[in-house]
């Protein structure tokens, strides 16, 4: 064998070893690469989504790392974050069902019981909003969350009506947390105006309208209203009194006039009725509306 030869076979193997260790290099930075991310590079990148408002990647990423990572306090975790994506898209009755899957044990299940039982008082579940939070270990809060605590059992007991119940709750306040002390001011204030909303009777102004066309919606809080339909009702009765006496009960005049009265005369009388509720109806919505946002403020000052 020349010399020549040898040198060759030699660089060869060399060349050959060179790309065996790069093929080796390539392959172990490949498997290196191609690691899992953790569970907690997961959450940070989550938290990336929500700082971006897209809450619905939020949700998609949720539902795949539902199945990867199964212990209990990452589920928690996933169901407390899915919880909030929908939350922030106003998916209530999605939102309670994942802030219902929070294990007790969870660091944030306190976190997790108020947010629910606000999102049931936005579905006007008021008893299960307050069954949510008994649900609480009470023992176990912090003098802040246990003063919100009672904070919020006073606002659902004002959305229920449960006046005695709210007195009593309001009776323990004692103002010192700045999270929420202008809110337990605001209660009360709510509290006196529901309390002087006047109890109307549909019956009553559907009489009313009966007697003298207008007056029920008068009486339902419409003067203006009511004024407009004792004109109508008076244009309208006089044309027909007039054919009547006139032209005769037959005549197309006064079955114009005659009957463009009944209709206005009926309706006039249903729609006072309709009025009192519709007024009622609207100024607990307006109360109520109050009393959430007072509820909600305090949840974001405190948690996150």
């Amino acid at each position: 064998m020349s010399l020549k030869t040898t040198y060759f076979k030699y660089r060869l193997v060399g060349l050959l070893l060179v790309l065996h260790s790069g093929w080796l290099f390539a392959q172990s930075h490949s498997s290196a690469s191609s690691q899992a991310p953790s569970f907690e590079e997961e959450m940070a990148f989550m938290q990336h989504l929500f700082r971006q408002n897209q809450y619905h990647n939020v949700l998609l990423l949720g539902q795949q790392l539902k199945t990867k990572f199964t212990q209990t306090n990452q589920q928690s975790r996933l169901a407390l974050e899915m919880g909030f994506a929908h939350h922030y898209l106003k998916k209530l009755d999605s939102a309670t069902h994942y802030f219902n899957q929070v294990a007790p044990d969870f660091a944030q299940y306190d976190q997790a019981r108020f947010y629910q039982s606000l999102d049931l008082a936005k579905l006007t579940q008021y008893q299960a909003a307050t069954q949510a939070l008994i649900k609480l270990p009470l023992t176990q809060l912090s003098p802040l969350k246990t003063e919100l605590y009672h904070f919020q059992l006073a606002g659902l007991a004002l959305l229920n009506k449960k006046y005695e119940t709210f007195t009593n709750k309001a009776q323990s306040f004692n103002y010192q947390y700045p999270q929420f002390a202008s809110q337990q001011k605001k209660l009360l204030v709510l509290h006196e105006k529901l309390k002087k909303i006047p109890r109307k009777s549909a019956f009553v102004a559907g009489l009313f309208s009966a007697i003298i066309p207008g007056t029920g919606k008068m009486y339902a809080g419409k003067p203006k209203q009511g004024l407009n339909l004792m004109l109508q009702n008076l244009f309208l009765g006089a044309q027909a009194v007039e054919a009547l006496l006139i032209d005769g009960v037959r005549s197309p005049r006064f079955i114009i006039f005659g009957g463009l009265f009944s209709i206005f005369y009926i309706g006039n009388i249903w729609g006072s009725a309709l009025s009192v509720k519709l007024q009622q109806r609207e100024t607990y919505e307006t109360i109520h509306q109050e009393i959430l946002f007072n509820l909600d403020v305090p949840l974001r000052l405190v948690f996150r």
